[in-house]
């Protein structure tokens, strides 16, 4: 039996005089001792214990008896830190430790990636979680012995996707020496901002709000468009957005 629940010892004990009228057993773990013929005594730890009963007979002559017992230490499931993924890319990598048992199988309403039954699968969240927002799945003990098995609940949290926007079109004059872009984010952090000329981007091009400053082949074009891409996205895809500049 396993750590934490109860054992059932039964008495063998015979006498040619007589009748056995007394039962002391000692589990080896300290007191107190028990004095019932098949008594039931719970380890609380794992380990190898000396179990001792000494029988009393109706003459008063007593026989000690002495065996061994070993009480497997109880499993324990460790699915990992509760995590975070995005819902463009749904899917995480899990990984999972036992102790005290020889393997260990995940549970979920999604895909584990290539079994459930190895430690470390890659999950893939239903559309159904996706839309909530949230995967929880369960990791536990395989190989439990005589033991009941573990179980850990990992909670994935499926944030929305990054999103960017660089703003309407605008048109501005040719001969302006510079205007003033602004980008809004959601999910990620900032943006990045690239040309499709040859202008510059003022202070620089990794600020959401930067000024553009035009090229004369810019201008000399009529139109320029620049791209602007989320940066700081967690675990989300970046996303990008344009906006076309008419001279």
């Amino acid at each position: 039996q396993c750590e934490g629940l109860p054992v059932t010892f039964t008495d063998g004990s015979t006498t040619t005089v007589g009748t056995i009228t007394g039962w002391t057993w000692d589990f080896g773990d300290g007191p107190p001792t028990n004095n019932t013929q098949n008594p039931t005594h719970t380890y609380v730890s794992g380990g190898t214990y000396t179990v001792t009963l000494t029988a009393t007979n109706s003459n008063g002559c007593t026989n000690t008896y002495t065996t061994t017992v070993t009480i497997p230490s109880s499993p324990v499931a460790n699915g990992g830190a509760d995590t975070t993924t995005c819902s463009t890319n749904p899917f995480v990598m899990l990984g999972g430790t036992v102790l005290n048992a020889t393997g260990g199988t995940w549970i979920g309403n999604g895909t584990f990636t290539p079994s459930p039954a190895i430690l470390n699968p890659t999950y893939t969240a239903t559309p159904a979680e996706v839309t909530a927002g949230f995967a929880i799945v369960g990791f536990v003990t395989t190989g439990n012995g005589t033991c009941p098995a573990d179980t850990d609940w990992v909670t994935i949290t499926i944030t929305p996707a990054a999103t960017i926007n660089a703003g309407s079109d605008i048109s501005v004059c040719k001969d302006t020496s510079g205007f003033p872009i602004c980008a809004t984010v959601a999910v990620a952090t900032g943006g990045t901002w690239t040309t499709s000329g040859t202008g510059t981007f003022t202070p620089s091009a990794n600020v959401l709000c930067p000024t553009y400053i035009p090229s004369t082949p810019d201008t000399t074009a009529g139109t320029v468009t620049l791209v602007v891409t989320s940066t700081g996205n967690g675990t989300c895809n970046a996303a990008y957005d344009t906006l076309v500049v008419s001279f």
